[in-house]
């Protein structure tokens, strides 16, 4: 990191300034979050000097990170996806049944701001009165919004695609996952992912290839799909046009996106990675203990048919790097000792 974030406009001319005060005079530069996707974008548009990067272009990118644009990208690509419909105004919910809302979400166009302000991905609607409450909070704090159709399932009916595309526009790794646990239960993250066979979702690898050849994408990215059942289609929720917090699994799996986005940026040929390896597995420590601990019992971790649990790659600890996970120790910690005093961690 070149500075503290928080600090600094995350646009073209805030980053452009970051860079000349730096001391640094040439570099590739791996955007880590969506605002930073954009700035990064929009740099290499405009002339980024001697600095580089496999980010694709602004208008690529906001075919992505824009969820308007990501639904409408994909409608025009008959790419399959969930029911989604622009939201604008209370009158824009007639277009959803009433017994229908409780299958239905609102979700921001911008994620990024949507979580700081509430902390939440998205709000889960169940009545129609709530609903318009929902929306009008949303709104009036400057958010644009879609609904959109919950696809029912366990956590085990999410997979992922994981991989690079190269400047050329070749798809050159790959590499599936399906979500076992996430926490929080409706709108969270993955908190145990284990690598699995490509054929597993051929549909999806195929919906991911025509939307990247569709708008020219290239650069490293991470694709969520869910299926309703053991045999319906993987539709597509989102894609991350930048590193994903399981990328350390696509590595330990053979298919190292990172370095390959170095080499890439560098101008460097990049060869194709064929195959991966199977069953390789990643854990966010904490919250997956507690998603254990309040969704359905299961078997203990080490009984599973693939790396155990305790042997997965684990997002905060590791021994030879134990700082983040000493502090990761640290912040469960105050968060127990608050809620033990009856106080808001």
């Amino acid at each position: 990191m070149l500075a503290d974030s928080s600090f600094v406009s995350r646009s073209r001319e805030g980053l452009r300034g970051v860079l000349s005060r730096s001391g640094v005079d040439h570099g590739v530069l791996i955007p880590c979050e969506d605002d930073w996707v954009r700035a990064i974008a929009d740099l290499i548009d405009h002339g980024a000097g001697s600095f580089m990067s496999t980010t694709p272009p602004r208008s690529v990118v906001e075919c992505l990170v824009d969820k308007r644009a990501f639904a409408r990208t994909l409608d025009e690509l008959g790419v399959d996806r969930p029911r989604t419909f622009e939201v604008h105004s209370v009158g824009d919910l007639a277009q959803i049944e009433d017994d229908e809302l409780p299958s239905f979400f609102l979700k921001p166009h911008d994620s990024q701001r949507f979580v700081k302000e509430f902390h939440m991905k998205a709000f889960p609607l169940t009545t129609r009165d709530e609903a318009a409450r929902l929306l009008e909070r949303a709104l009036r704090g400057g958010h644009e919004v879609l609904a959109q159709e919950r696809i029912s399932g366990p956590p085990q009916n999410h997979v992922f695609i994981d991989g690079f595309v190269d400047r050329r526009g070749r798809v050159l790794g790959l590499l599936a996952r399906r979500r076992f646990r996430m926490y929080p239960p409706r709108f969270g993250n993955s908190t145990d992912t284990v690598t699995i066979p490509l054929p597993e979702v051929a549909d999806a690898v195929e919906s991911l290839r025509r939307l990247f050849a569709g708008i020219g994408f290239h650069g490293m990215f991470d694709a969520e799909f869910k299926r309703a059942g053991v045999a319906g289609p993987h539709k597509i929720i989102e894609v991350n046009a930048r590193p994903w917090w399981q990328i350390e699994l696509a590595r330990a799996a053979g298919v190292d996106v990172v370095r390959m986005a170095y080499a890439d940026a560098l101008g460097q040929d990049v060869d194709p990675i064929p195959r991966y390896r199977l069953g390789r597995r990643w854990v966010h420590t904490f919250p997956d203990l507690r998603a254990r601990w309040e969704g359905p019992r299961g078997r203990w971790p080490h009984t599973d048919p693939h790396e155990g649990w305790f042997s997965a790659r684990h997002a905060v600890f590791r021994w030879s790097d134990p700082a983040p996970g000493l502090s990761e120790v640290m912040r469960v910690a105050r968060v127990a000792l608050d809620l033990g005093l009856g106080r808001e961690p």
